[in-house]
């Protein structure tokens, strides 16, 4: 997997402008957005994983990692395996991604 991280600024995300927007903490559980933006303000790493699902329908989603901006670099892998424990718990077996997909992968910023 040599996925290009992108970035992407939380507030794009925050202003509303990407719906249908699932938010996860670092066990691949549903947390709100507001989690999310203390992660960002603690220095936590927080990315993010768009994948098509089906022709012309995407999914979002943001996962908080368990990783200090200022200690480690953001790990795609992590968003990988978090994405499909996702997608594996809560039935949603057609989401999951293989290495050999096509999806982007966004780190997110927090100014």
């Amino acid at each position: 997997m040599n996925q290009q991280v992108q970035l992407m600024s939380f507030h794009i995300i925050e202003s509303g402008q990407l719906d249908n927007t699932i938010f996860l903490n670092h066990n691949a559980q549903k947390i709100d957005i507001s989690e999310v933006r203390e992660d960002l303000e603690a220095g936590y790493h927080v990315g993010m994983i768009i994948a098509p699902v089906r022709k012309g329908v995407q999914v979002k989603v943001v996962i908080s990692t368990p990783y200090r901006r200022d200690q480690h670099q953001l790990d795609p892998l992590f968003l990988f395996h978090q994405y499909n424990e996702f997608c594996s718990q809560n039935a949603k077996i057609d989401w999951l991604l293989t290495k050999e997909d096509d999806y982007l992968l966004c780190e997110i910023t927090y100014e």
